[in-house]
């Protein structure tokens, strides 16, 4: 079976949601079962690119309910991800005074799928978007980073940073805070004025 142009614009965006998805959800497991604060912060900020940043480029239909319902759906991940997200922050900065167990062969293929997941969005982002330079580059990293931020842990881990996962794990958290929600409630204070 060959594969049409229409054919590849079919497949392709089931293909990065459900390996997204399925990244999120082993990114997830892991943060749970191996407490790794990275982790955690990694699968809240692949919960926001996956619900907020979808579609970005694709163009805006420009009816009024459909952007209200738009608002409303992003103003509920946006406060589901908040709500984690000081508790979170509490627990690393507690760890970070304590030596971290975690073993990169446990979080290695973690990381691999993580990996595989960003390096698909990025395909497909440079494949939907028509925009270039500093700015596209600069928001494809902020979209790509909770995919990569794992890889870099183990890394990190196997060259001897005992607390790197709390470090990345606040690191990460503020980049989602700062870069990825603030924007979004500018985003939704506008669309309800």
């Amino acid at each position: 079976m060959r594969l049409t142009p229409s054919g590849i614009e079919v497949v392709l965006p089931h293909l990065v949601r459900g390996t997204s998805v399925l990244s999120l959800a082993w990114t997830a497991y892991g943060a749970i079962f191996w407490e790794s604060f990275a982790l955690a912060a990694s699968a809240l900020y692949q919960i926001a690119v996956i619900m907020l940043c979808d579609n970005k480029c694709r163009c805006a239909v420009g009816k009024e309910e459909e952007a209200g319902r738009d608002g409303n759906i992003r103003l509920v991940v946006v406060v589901v991800l908040l709500i984690p997200s000081p508790f979170l922050a509490g627990g690393a900065i507690h760890a970070f005074n304590h030596v971290s167990n975690l073993l990169p062969s446990d979080l290695m293929p973690l990381a691999i799928c993580a990996f595989t997941a960003g390096a698909l969005r990025a395909l497909y982002g440079c494949l939907l978007c028509e925009q270039r330079g500093a700015m596209f580059v600069v928001k494809a990293a902020v979209a790509l980073l909770p995919f990569v931020a794992p890889l870099v842990v183990v890394g990190l881990i196997t060259a001897g940073f005992d607390n790197v996962d709390a470090v990345t794990g606040i690191a990460l958290l503020l980049i989602l805070l700062l870069g990825v929600l603030a924007p979004q409630v500018v985003h939704i204070s506008r669309l309800f004025n």
